[in-house]
């Protein structure tokens, strides 16, 4: 089972909103279907992932800021519902 899929969205300088304390300039998100961590650094960037024999996956770093965050998944704006 594990935990399916991995994404790793390259964000160049992009920032995520809500995250001032997080300085470097490069990023990284890294979203699994309930988890969520953002990787920032300078220069070179070293992110490494381990999956043990459980299929847990650990993410560390040598260079940067690495941190868990939280985002949504789907945003969904409802339409089409009576208003009274």
């Amino acid at each position: 089972m594990g935990i399916g899929s991995i994404s790793f969205i390259d964000l160049g300088d992009k920032k995520i909103e809500g995250y001032p304390n997080v300085k470097e300039t490069w990023g990284v998100l890294v979203r699994t279907h309930a988890t969520e961590a953002y990787y920032r650094y300078e220069g070179g960037g070293v992110l490494n992932t381990v999956f043990d024999l459980y299929g847990t996956c650990t993410l560390t770093t040598t260079n940067g800021t690495l941190i868990p965050i939280s985002l949504e998944e789907m945003i969904i704006t409802p339409t089409g519902l009576p208003t009274t």
